[in-house]
């Protein structure tokens, strides 16, 4: 795909899948498969939904960093994991919501121009 200035400004799958770890992490101590479900929930596959690998790879990716931890739980004959944000995960997702914010907004922009110039759609 050739690169354009939405290829170019719109965040990543990994970012953004990052951004929302992050986020749901600060509010409350959640494991791996709670993260997946709730991030899967807000898209649509026709537009954005990070696949199951994706969401596993960052938590992976998160935990090798330090920025989120949790111990190994056996629970009612399986084995699951409470993650937590560390002091590091929350320093992350400052410096994440200040990348990510604009170029969110401006996707935000772009999209709700179409819908008004294409479909007659005005939405403030």
């Amino acid at each position: 795909m050739p690169l354009t200035l939405i290829n170019a400004t719109l965040p990543s799958t990994q970012a953004l899948t990052s951004l929302l770890v992050l986020h749901y992490l600060q509010k409350e101590v959640l494991t791996e498969w709670e993260l997946r479900q709730r991030i899967q929930s807000l898209g649509s596959e026709r537009l954005w939904r990070p696949s199951a690998g994706t969401v596993s790879k960052v938590v992976r990716d998160l935990l090798a960093e330090g920025q989120v931890e949790g111990p190994w739980v056996d629970e009612e004959g399986r084995r699951k994991r409470p993650l937590h944000l560390t002091d590091a995960g929350r320093a992350r997702l400052r410096v994440l919501l200040g990348q990510l914010r604009g170029p969110i907004e401006d996707g935000q922009a772009f999209f709700r121009q179409i819908l008004g110039d294409v479909y007659g759609i005005r939405r403030s």
